[in-house]
């Protein structure tokens, strides 16, 4: 395949931490059953999906969920979850596994701590969170802690999700609606004033869009050092990346988002596979940006070499095509196309290379 026979090795990184499935519990008519999920990070050590320079075989800690389900059935007479109320607006009603990631799409990206839909029957939704996840179109980017799911037994069935976001989602949130936003968090409060710190360094008032999206790449790249171990949840969040220079591919995936968000570009984050040289396959996590009306695909951590080389940023996954990231990347359909391929030359000083 293309570009497997770089001297520096790339890497997988560990998986994008995906939300656990529910379980259904038991059903008794006009009550609500509340199940708190609680994320239970174990680590495994499996075949990295990328050859160390010498050739050798490495290692990569991966992600894998045990689900701790603790289940309440509450004595009430209401059928439908709190959220939910007649003044609202009809609840969107999910008929299928697309309309199922779309609504959860719209949620993450809205940051909303709570969503509320109506489906069939909670087995129904089940089937298409499970059928998301086997495609790899689940991740946990910009979240932290419990995720909770109420439901009641009626046909069709109400079900609302509750979200927390982690200091890079609280701060993407408020961009939404704050121009100068403040924050209570102390570490919220920090990430923020290292991205303004980072930006200020970066960027000029005269550069376009695709420019600062450049620098921003190159910044992290080269100011951030991939981990093969240490603390996955930690390093899987933006502000590992921008505070201490050291991620994985989520982490790595937020901070591009983050920064990108801070400047107004518009940017999702992909999870999905990635394939070695051996064509061996393992979970992983990049971006989406939209650039003048069209998507690209862009992967930080694959454009970051390894061992770490300091002034040396890789553009070699920077706005490319689905065509050309389809060569050792898979990721769900639903993620949106990205028809136009941008290569742009890998540099040790950032430089701007027109479409």
């Amino acid at each position: 395949m293309i570009g497997k026979e770089k001297s520096t090795a790339r890497r997988i990184a560990a998986q994008p931490t995906l939300i656990p499935i529910p379980k259904a519990g038991e059903r008794k008519k006009s009550r609500l059953i509340f199940l708190c999920l609680s994320l239970v990070i174990s680590l495994s050590l499996t075949g990295c999906a990328s050859l160390n320079p010498n050739g050798a075989d490495g290692t990569n800690p991966i992600y894998s969920f045990q689900q701790g389900v603790q289940e309440l059935i509450l004595d009430c007479s209401i059928a439908t979850p709190a959220a939910a109320t007649e003044s609202e607006e009809p609840l969107q009603e999910i008929g299928s596994e697309q309309d199922l990631f779309f609504f959860l799409q719209d949620a993450l990206y809205s940051f909303k701590t709570e969503a509320s839909f109506r489906i069939e029957s909670y087995d129904l939704f089940l089937q298409y969170w499970k059928e998301l996840e086997s495609e790899g179109a689940l991740h946990s980017a910009f979240q932290t802690g419990d995720v909770s799911v109420i439901y009641d037994s009626l046909t069709p069935c109400t079900v609302n999700l509750s979200f927390a976001y982690d200091p890079a989602g609280l701060i993407m949130s408020a961009l939404r609606t704050e121009q100068t936003p403040s924050f209570a968090d102390s570490e919220t409060k920090k990430l923020y004033g290292a991205c303004q710190s980072i930006l200020s360094q970066i960027i000029t008032n005269d550069m376009t869009d695709l420019e600062k999206e450049i620098v921003i790449h190159d910044y992290i790249v080269i100011h951030t050092e991939y981990q093969e171990t240490g603390d996955m949840t930690e390093l899987s969040q933006a502000s590992s990346v921008l505070l201490n220079g050291k991620g994985q591919c989520q982490g790595y995936a937020e901070a591009v988002s983050l920064l990108l968000a801070m400047e107004g570009i518009e940017s999702r984050v992909i999870s999905g596979v990635a394939y070695n040289s051996d064509n061996i396959g393992t979970g992983h996590a990049w971006n989406q940006v939209l650039l003048d009306g069209t998507w690209y695909h862009v992967d930080a951590t694959w454009d970051d070499p390894v061992p770490d080389t300091g002034n040396y940023a890789s553009r070699d996954y920077l706005n490319r095509s689905d065509a050309f990231f389809a060569l050792d990347h898979s990721w769900s359909g639903l993620f949106p196309s990205c028809p136009t391929d941008m290569a742009t030359q890998s540099s040790d000083q950032p430089q701007i290379f027109e479409p």
